[in-house]
């Protein structure tokens, strides 16, 4: 009696810790990892695609499928039989192999797949967004302007976008830069989510992963909601590194007619920067005198490697050229000269007709 007591407890003992497997799990593999490679303060989303990578087990306490990365595990936030994605942990610089552990069904593992290195910026690609707001703010005449921002991965490799909030309990993600979100191949990305509050937002920086950043397709429209203007709204460049100015940008033929214009500047860099900027009247004749001129000091509101909020100026342009010249095609060219040594800047005009509210940009072509 006794041992046939111990023989009832032990089946059910392993009939709850470990069921039928029905159908049997395949074996875990692994057959790729996506970055190979991501800071040593960790923190980016790292994607591992097989087989058999979920558990199909069930246990008195929790065993989910954990990933090591040389000596360090972790468990991921996301996991199928196919894929997984886990966040990278901290770790010394240098290769290491990239282990999966699944409860009951055993261990793949890739040799040197995955590179720790020092978090830089030469591993991202900082792109400007200007003008990005998060909701719906009022403007002049009525006007309720709001962003519309879109970004797609046309690659075969995963985009990553940093920084980005950490979607997990607190104490689980790592507090260094840059956590980030992944963008599969041909998926889309709408809109970003709020991060930093405390300054103002003339626009924004995000940065993407190098290796993957030619493949990263984007589009950005102003849009009025006010029911003034009925449109699809105004199409805004962003703009990324290697298009960034450096040298003076002339402005041709800004409208004067019916117009309020805005002159915005924005730098990347995180000290203050001087600018000089000039308005002449359209002409093939080469001006005498401007009409109007004025420096500017692009103030900066962020600091680090991986400052999401640009430096920024803004000039609104008025000039009184007498109703002669208040012409249907009366235009403007304004140039904006970069004073201080070393920035890098983007700058548009903003003319926006008093009517309707429409939007018109010029910027250096």
């Amino acid at each position: 009696m006794k041992r046939r007591l111990i023989v009832s407890l032990s089946s059910l003992l392993l009939a709850c810790v470990a069921q039928a497997q029905i159908p049997p799990a395949p074996a875990v593999t692994i057959s790729s990892v996506s970055p190979s490679g991501g800071p040593t303060t960790g923190g980016i989303d790292v994607t591992i695609q097989g087989t058999g990578l979920q558990p199909h087990i069930e246990c008195f306490a929790p065993c989910p499928t954990t990933v090591t990365f040389g000596d360090t595990t972790v468990e991921p936030y996301r996991v199928s039989d196919t894929e997984l994605t886990v966040k990278s942990p901290a770790h010394a610089a240098g290769a290491v192999d990239v282990k999966v552990t699944v409860p009951g069904n055993g261990t793949a593992t890739a040799t040197q797949a995955f590179v720790f290195s020092a978090a830089s910026p030469a591993m991202w690609e900082p792109v400007l967004i200007p003008v990005y707001i998060d909701s719906a703010t009022p403007g002049a005449n009525g006007s309720l302007w709001r962003t519309n921002l879109w970004i797609h991965n046309g690659g075969t490799e995963n985009l990553q976008i940093a920084p980005w909030p950490c979607s997990l309990p607190p104490g689980v993600c790592a507090a260094t830069f840059p956590s980030a979100t992944t963008l599969t191949p041909g998926q889309s990305l709408h809109n970003l989510p709020s991060i930093y509050a405390p300054f103002p937002e003339p626009g924004r920086i995000v940065y993407l992963n190098r290796t993957a950043a030619d493949d990263a397709a984007m589009n950005l429209r102003v849009v009025d909601d006010s029911g003034i203007v009925v449109d699809a709204g105004t199409e805004v460049p962003l703009v990324r590194e290697r298009n960034l100015l450096t040298k003076p940008a002339t402005f041709l033929n800004v409208p004067l007619l019916n117009t309020r214009l805005l002159l915005r500047i924005y730098d990347l860099s995180t000290s203050n920067t001087v600018f000089h900027v000039t308005v002449f009247g359209q002409s093939t004749d080469i001006p005498a005198d401007p009409f109007a001129q004025a420096t500017l000091t692009a103030v900066a509101y962020d600091s680090g490697d991986f400052h999401v909020t640009p430096a920024y100026a803004e000039y609104a342009i008025v000039v009184n050229l007498g109703p002669i010249l208040l012409a249907k095609d009366a235009a403007l060219r304004v140039q904006v000269t970069p004073m201080t040594p070393g920035s890098r800047y983007w700058a548009f005009v903003s003319a926006t007709n008093n009517t309707t509210n429409h939007v018109t940009l010029i910027t250096p072509q």
